[in-house]
């Protein structure tokens, strides 16, 4: 019975890495103005995020959060016709305006 349980267990978790991978689209710009950041990175900050703001509801937002290095990180991505997110800005460590931004989002509510 574990190991049956063990085995569906690897198979959702595995579905949910695949399904939620294709949420997430990292734009190559990203990648030339900071060759630093690698997809897995900017995926992993944008999946677990700390705090957003809603720039215009249900098409931008801008979010911070943690690489798997440990990396604070700003990103800003759009909302694709097909459900994705396009993470189009990201950078490493956030700059003071992003932080006065989500700041004063998060004393709004949103």
């Amino acid at each position: 019975m574990l190991e049956c349980l063990i085995f569906y267990y690897q198979i959702v978790v595995e579905y949910y890495r695949k399904d939620w991978r294709l949420m997430v689209r990292i734009h190559q710009r990203v990648h030339e103005r900071h060759p630093e950041l690698d997809d897995g990175d900017v995926e992993a900050a944008w999946e677990s995020y700390c705090f957003a703001a809603v720039r215009i509801p249900g098409e931008r937002e801008m979010r911070t959060g943690y690489d798997l290095h440990g990396r604070y990180i700003e990103m800003v991505g759009v909302l694709l016709a097909d459900g994705a997110w396009l993470v189009y800005h990201a950078m490493t460590p956030p700059s003071k305006k992003t932080l006065r931004e989500i700041e004063n989002a998060r004393r709004r509510g949103y």
